[in-house]
């Protein structure tokens, strides 16, 4: 997985990051929407990266078995 698709497991973190810096001064705690709004982000994401991983090792599975595949 090259490209776009290699940053995926990374974005969470990156959008966690980002809205900590925006909203939280030193010492806050975060919200339980905040806190939603991340956790359903992050689920999300790992969701997507998941499926893809599973489509590509389909998909290098069948190339390297094309008889086997066919039944």
């Amino acid at each position: 997985m090259n490209g776009p698709s290699s940053l995926v497991p990374i974005m969470p973190l990156m959008i966690a990051a980002i809205l900590s810096l925006i909203f939280h001064r030193m010492g806050e705690t975060p919200s339980a929407l905040e806190g939603v709004a991340v956790g359903s982000i992050t689920f999300a994401l790992f969701a997507i990266w998941i499926w893809r991983v599973y489509k590509g090792a389909r998909r290098q599975l069948a190339r390297s078995r094309p008889d086997e595949m066919d039944g």
